[in-house]
Order: C-alpha cells, then sequence, then structure tokens
C-alpha cells in the first residue's frame, strides 16, 4: 500500500493536553486514519531537529524512542508524560539506507523524539502505538532546496508502506503569541502569508516547487516566521508528495500562530 504525507501543526506542550481544543480533535482524528491504513512504519520530521554537519543527515538509531523534554517552565507533570513507541533496528537502518541511496550522506543517532515529534503522536496513538516510528532530522534550518530534496529521497518509502509525518507550524511567532495581550495584535499579516502558503502548496504541481521556495521572499515572511525551522518541514511534505496534491485538511490561525494541517493524496 502507497502511504500517505501528511504535515502537522504540532503547537506546544500544553496542545496534547487541551482535549477540547480543535488541533487536538484533529490529531485524535489522524490517528484513527492511520491506524486504519496499517503502515509498517512512520518515518516523522520535526522542526526541532535539524543536522549539525552540512551536507550529513542525522537519522534516529534511538531503538526505544526515549522523549525529549526540550521546553522550559512548564509545570511539573509535563516532565512526566509518557509516549511508548520503538525504533526496532532493521526499521531505522532501511531508512538510513532509504536517504543514502538518494545521495545523502546519512549518520545514524542516538536520540529520542523532541517534543515536536511525541506531542501529536501521543494523542493521535494515545500513549502508545506498535506502529515503529523512526524520526530523521532537517538537512536544514532555512533552506527549502535542501528540504525538498530529503523529501524527495524519502518519498520511496511511501511504497514501502511507510507514512511520512512531517511536523512544524504554518506560522510561528512566540514572540507575539506569548505576548502580554497577544489578541491586540492585528493578525491580518499572518493570514496573509497564510493565504500565500496556501495558494502555493496548492498550486498546480508544474508551479508549486517555485512558489514555495519565494514564500521566503514574503513581504510577511519574517513576521510570520522569525527563524525558518517552523516552516522547513512542509517543505520536506513537498518533496516526499512527488505528484499528490495538498489538501488543507485543519486550519486555526491566532495571534503569532498558523495552525494549518495538509495531507497529500493523489
Amino acid at each position: 500500500m502507497r502511504q500517505p504525507v501528511y504535515f502537522l501543526s504540532h503547537g506546544g506542550p500544553s496542545s496534547m493536553l487541551e482535549i477540547e481544543s480543535a488541533p487536538y480533535q484533529y490529531w485524535t482524528a489522524v490517528g484513527k486514519e492511520i491506524k486504519s491504513s496499517k503502515p509498517e512504519g512512520i518515518v516523522i520530521f520535526s522542526a526541532h531537529w535539524d543536522s549539525d554537519q552540512e551536507g550529513e543527515v542525522d537519522v534516529s538509531f534511538d531503538e526505544d524512542n526515549e522523549l525529549i523534554y526540550d521546553f522550559y517552565g512548564f509545570p511539573a507533570h509535563y516532565y512526566n508524560v509518557k509516549f511508548r513507541s520503538k525504533n526496532p533496528s532493521i526499521f531505522h537502518n532501511m531508512i538510513a539506507d532509504t536517504i543514502h541511496r538518494s545521495g545523502f550522506k546519512t549518520r545514524g543517532k542516538k536520540r529520542g523524539l523532541d517534543h515536536g515529534a511525541w506531542v501529536p503522536l501521543k494523542v493521535m496513538f494515545d500513549g502508545a502505538t506498535d506502529i515503529p516510528i523512526c524520526q530523521v532530522a532537517l538537512p536544514s534550518r532555512e533552506n527549502p532546496e535542501a528540504n525538498i530534496k530529503i523529501g524527495k529521497a524519502a518519498s520511496s518509502l511511501r511504497e514501502e508502506n511507510v507514512l511520512i509525518i512531517c511536523s512544524g507550524m504554518a506560522i510561528h511567532n512566540l514572540q507575539v503569541a506569548m505576548s502580554d495581550t497577544p489578541f491586540e495584535v492585528d493578525i491580518s499579516p499572518f493570514k496573509a502569508f497564510d493565504n500565500a502558503l496556501y495558494e502555493a502548496i496548492t498550486s498546480p504541481q508544474s508551479a508549486r516547487e517555485t512558489k514555495m521556495k519565494k514564500l521566503m521572499k514574503h513581504s510577511e515572511f519574517r513576521k510570520s516566521h522569525p527563524t525558518g525551522e517552523h516552516l522547513m518541514p512542509i517543505y520536506v511534505a513537498l518533496g516526499a508528495a512527488g505528484s499528490d496534491n495538498a489538501k488543507l485538511v485543519f486550519n486555526q490561525i491566532q495571534p503569532g500562530l498558523g495552525w494549518a494541517m495538509y495531507y497529500f493524496k493523489p
């Protein structure tokens, strides 16, 4: 079975506990979709891990998928939350080999799942899953071309019944989102960028990649993404999607945060 590609906006640690929120409810629905499609494994890319050596891509070889609590200042119980999954050697070696055959240097690294990966996964799978999960680092925090390329390198895994999840945020400006008066902020710049993202990613394949690359020059890009890493996963999804169309399946805009999520299918 050929598995799909998801781009998910992952929010913050509190998102996993906001059970009445719309993003939480959507993640739950995605989890049901994935369970019904019975993938052999999941590869996940997160905005919170990029390779520290140019030209190399890190692949997690942590077989226990230990959780990385890469956030600060939250109540103590946030650091006791668990999500149980495995990343067996036969699986992570297959992922690394597939990416390597596409021209990337790969490096195995014993690293668990960061919150950009495990927060939505915990909600999607109600705390645990038997589906193997392997996290792969982004090749760059600011280079769309490199991230499209790694997506293309991983795309053949879909034919092996491996699902690809790319976890970031459509809009990510924490200075605005965490300000004392966020709802006094004019959100029209965020809406403008979100609309441009939608127009680019849903364009015909012949124009889609070019339009997506131009987003980095959009007048509201730096307002929406003071740093680029949270947008890069959608470029991975673009590369992995091939000729599949993008469908907007969820959206919500708040001051400094955009929750657009996309599903790529023929």
